[in-house]
C-alpha cells in the first residue's frame, strides 16, 4: 500500500523534508535484514516488508509527535536503532520505519555511581572509546560493537565479557519511553526526578513491561534515553593499534593475556567454566568453537579456512574456552593466572594452540574480542548467512546436554546431507554471564541463503532443534519466541502480556510481529 501523501505531508512537518523517504530503492535497504529469508514478504527470498516511509526523528519531541500522528491515521510504526535482523523491520505491509540514527549522543558518564546515558544509536564502540579513558567499561553483544549501545536494543544482550559485565536487559537503569500512544513515560528513579541511577521504584513498576527479549526486539514504543550500568577497566585508556583493518597488530599487555584450553570432554569444560567464573578471574569467558578464532584472526575465508585447519589439528578435534584476564598490576595477573592453572589442572584442559602465543595474534585477539570488532567476520563472511538455536539461558551445569547431546545430533543430521556448512565440530557458543551465575548455550549453524533447499533446511533445523531444546532441557529460545507454546509453560505468562498489549497500544499502532498481537 503507498503511504497517502496527507499523512506523508504531516509526518515531513515534524521531521523536515531531509528527514523522511518513500523512495523505493531506500525502503528497499531497509526490508533487507539478517534472517529475513525466514519471514519473507510473499517472495520467498532475503527481504521483509517494505516499509511504507522511512522517517529519522531527531529527539523525543519528534518520535512522539511521529508516534501519535501513526495513531491518528491509524497506521503502524516500528523502530530501529543500528539494527541486527529481521526483528527491526516491518513485519506486515502499512508500518513506518524509524530510523533512529540522529539520535546518537552519549548525555552523560557518571563515574562515580557507574552508569552512562546514551541515545538509541550510540554504538557501543563510541561509548567504550569514552569509557576506557575513564577506567570503564561496558558490556558489548556478541554481534559486536558496532551495534547500539542502549541496552534495551540488543535482542539477547550477552556478550563475550559477560562473565564480567553482565548482559544488557540487567544492565538498564532508568529509562525514558515514549509509549505507544505518544506518551512520554519515565522509568525508574528518572520517573521521581531523582536522576538515573536506578530501574525500579519508588512505587509499582514497569520495568518487567520493558525488560527482557520481547520488548527488546520491538512492539511497545520507542526507547529514546537509557541509562545503563558501567563497570571497572583495568586495561590501557587507548589501544595501541598498528596497521589497517583487518590486519591490525597490537602489542601485547603486560596484564592482559587470551588463552584457549581445551578439554577432554563437555562436562570438564562445564566444570572448568563455572569454576573459572566463580573465581572471578576473568574478564572474557566464553565456550567458543574454533571457528570463531579463525574468523577473527583471518582476513579472508581461504586463510580462514586454512587456520581453522591447522587449530582443530592442533586442539585435537577438541573445543575450547576463550579465557581472557585483565589486571591491574602485575601481583594481581600472576595471582589470576595462577588461579586458572590450577584449575585446569584440576579439570584436565590443555593449552595446545602455540598460534595464540604469537606476538601479534595474541595482542590483536585480545583487544578485537574486548572490544568485539570481529562479529560479522564470524557470523556472516563464510557463508552470507548463519542461525542460530536452541540457544537458551540456562545454568552452565546445561552446556553437555545442549552442545554434545540430542540438539547437537539434530545439528549434525543436516550437516551430513550438506545442507549446512561441515565446520568440524558442534557450531556452539556458550556465554558465562555474572560469574556464572547463570550463563547461554546453543548451536550455530552457517548456510548458503541463495539456496532455497537450504534455507528450508536451516529453518527446520532450528525449529527441530529449539523444540527438543524446549521440551527436554527447558531451554527457553532466543530470538522471537513463539508465546502460545512457551505461556503455559510459565504461568501463562502470554495472556498478561497480551492484555497489556492490548491495553496500552489500543490502536496496534506500535507494530506487534516480533511482540505479540492484543
Amino acid at each position: 500500500m503507498a503511504l497517502g501523501r496527507g499523512i506523508y505531508r504531516a509526518l515531513e512537518d515534524i521531521v523536515g523534508p531531509e528527514n523522511i523517504s518513500d523512495e523505493p530503492a531506500i525502503l528497499d535497504s531497509y526490508a533487507y535484514q539478517w534472517l529475513g529469508e525466514f519471514r519473507p514478504a510473499g517472495k520467498g527470498e532475503r527481504f521483509l516488508f517494505r516499509p511504507e516511509a522511512v522517517v529519522l526523528p531527531g529527539g523525543t519531541e519528534e518520535v512522539q509527535a511521529i508516534v501519535k500522528t501513526c495513531n491518528r491515521y491509524k497506521i503502524k510504526f516500528k523502530a530501529l536503532s543500528t539494527g541486527w535482523g529481521f526483528f527491526g523491520g516491518p513485519g506486515s505491509e502499512g508500518v513506518i520505519q524509524l530510523d533512529l540514527r540522529r539520535m546518537n549522543r552519549i548525555l552523560e558518564i557518571d563515574e562515580r555511581n557507574m552508569y552512562a546515558v546514551v541515545e538509541p544509536y550510540v554504538i557501543t564502540a563510541q561509548l567504550q572509546a569514552e569509557l576506557m579513558q575513564r577506567g570503564l567499561n561496558c558490556q558489548t553483544i556478541t554481534a559486536g560493537s558496532n551495534c547500539s549501545a542502549l541496552p534495551l536494543s540488543a535482542s539477547g544482550g550477552d556478550g563475550y565479557s559477560s562473565v564480567s559485565t553482565s548482559m544488557h536487559p540487567r544492565n538498564i537503569l532508568g529509562v525514558e519511553w515514549v509509549s505507544p500512544t505518544g506518551e512520554i513515560v519515565r522509568l525508574g528513579s528518572l520517573g521521581a526526578g531523582a536522576g538515573w541511577f536506578c530501574g525500579d521504584g519508588p512505587g509499582p513498576s514497569l520495568r518487567g513491561i520493558i525488560r527482557g527479549l520481547s520488548s527488546v526486539v520491538g512492539g511497545m514504543g520507542v526507547f529514546t534515553k537509557a541509562a545503563t550500568k558501567v563497570y571497572h577497566w583495568s586495561g590501557p585508556p587507548v589501544p595501541l593499534i598498528e596497521g589497517i583493518s583487518p590486519s591490525y597488530k597490537i602489542k601485547p599487555l603486560p596484564e592482559m593475556h587470551a588463552y584457549y584450553p581445551v578439554f577432554p570432554s563437555w562436562e570438564k569444560l562445564a566444570e572448568a567454566g563455572i569454576k573459572i567464573a566463580e573465581s572471578e578471574i576473568a574478564h572474557i569467558l566464553a565456550g567458543l568453537q574454533q571457528y570463531i578464532l579463525a574468523a577473527d584472526i583471518a582476513t579472508s575465508n581461504e586463510e580462514s579456512a586454512q587456520l581453522y585447519s591447522e587449530i582443530l589439528k592442533s586442539s585435537k578435534g577438541l573445543s575450547g574456552l576463550l579465557v581472557i584476564i585483565s589486571a591491574g598490576s602485575k601481583r594481581e595477573f600472576d595471582y589470576k593466572e595462577r588461579v586458572l592453572r590450577e584449575i585446569l589442572a584440576e579439570t584436565e584442559g590443555e593449552e595446545c594452540l602455540p598460534l595464540l602465543e604469537e606476538s601479534d595474534i595474541q595482542g590483536g585477539l585480545t583487544w578485537r574480542f574486548t572490544r568485539v570488532s570481529g562479529g560479522s567476520r564470524h557470523g556472516f563472511r563464510c557463508s552470507g548467512a548463519s542461525i542460530t538455536c536452541c540457544a537458551g539461558f540456562m545454568n552452565w551445569h546445561r552446556l553437555p546436554d545442549i552442545r554434545g547431546g540430542e540438539s547437537n545430533k539434530v545439528r549434525n543430521d543436516y550437516r551430513s546431507k550438506g545442507l549446512i556448512l561441515d565446520d568440524g565440530i558442534d557450531g556452539g557458543l556458550s556465554i558465562s554471564i555474572e560469574f556464572g551465575h547463570f550463563g547461554m548455550s546453543g548451536l550455530h549453524a552457517f548456510f548458503d541463503y541463495t539456496d532455497p533447499e537450504a534455507r528450508q533446511a536451516a529453518m527446520q533445523m532450528g525449529m527441530e532443534a529449539n523444540k527438543l531444546g524446549l521440551e527436554k532441557y527447558k531451554s527457553i529460545p532466543i530470538g522471537v519466541p513463539n508465546h502460545d507454546i512457551l505461556g503455559p509453560l510459565a504461568s501463562n505468562y502470554h495472556l498478561w502480556l497480551r492484555k497489556i498489549k492490548k491495553a496500552f497500544d489500543p490502536n496496534v499502532a506500535s507494530d506487534p510481529s516480533s511482540y505479540i498481537t492484543p
